[in-house]
């Protein structure tokens, strides 16, 4: 005989068999305890990449056992989410650790982590005047670009030249030339 208990109990199973000769008959009694504690989650991977700014979303499901499970998701040695759910936006690049840890009721335990790789956006810079172009302006007038950052950031240094010669670190370039003449920027 094979059969699946759905649920936890005590059950009593009777086996009978017959023929002309006779009927045989056995009892059994059959206690479901219930299976182990098995959680799934949506991402399987050991190991997720993001951008800065970038949500990441895990969650756990409990397929099997006890479903009254107290769950615990950690980045790091900090506590983030005691929800199913983990949900977390992560702003600056780096490899983080995020573990897991669930318990039901019966102390059965189920733990996994991840690695999450948060790389920087590529540079990118978009400047007030075409680059490589020829800007015109009268001996003693003010020239200004500005450098606006679209993307990687982190950790960025701004450095104007004009010939060899640094003349600001600031994101807008502000600069009078005296003399007539043609500059390299």
């Amino acid at each position: 005989m094979t059969y699946v208990f759905k649920a936890k109990g005590t059950y009593d199973v009777r086996f009978e068999a017959s023929n002309t000769a006779g009927k045989v008959g056995k009892d059994y009694s059959v206690t479901v305890e219930g299976s182990p504690l098995k959680v799934e989650f949506s991402n399987e991977e050991e190991t997720v990449s993001c951008l800065p700014g970038e949500e990441v979303l895990i969650t756990a499901t409990v397929v099997a056992g006890d479903k009254e499970v107290v769950h615990e998701w950690k980045v790091g040695d900090e506590v983030v989410s005691t929800t199913a759910e983990f949900k977390r936006t992560f702003d600056e690049a780096g490899t983080f650790t995020v573990s897991y840890r669930g318990v039901n009721g019966k102390g059965e335990e189920k733990t996994s982590s991840w690695t999450v790789g948060v790389e920087e956006k590529p540079l990118e810079i978009e400047f007030s005047k075409a680059d490589g172009s020829t800007l015109r302006s009268a001996a003693g007038d003010e020239v200004v670009i500005t450098a606006t950052v679209k993307g990687g950031a982190t950790g960025l240094v701004h450095a104007w030249k004009v010939g060899g010669d640094a003349v600001s670190a600031a994101a807008e370039f502000r600069h009078t030339f005296d003399a007539a003449g043609t500059y390299a920027v």
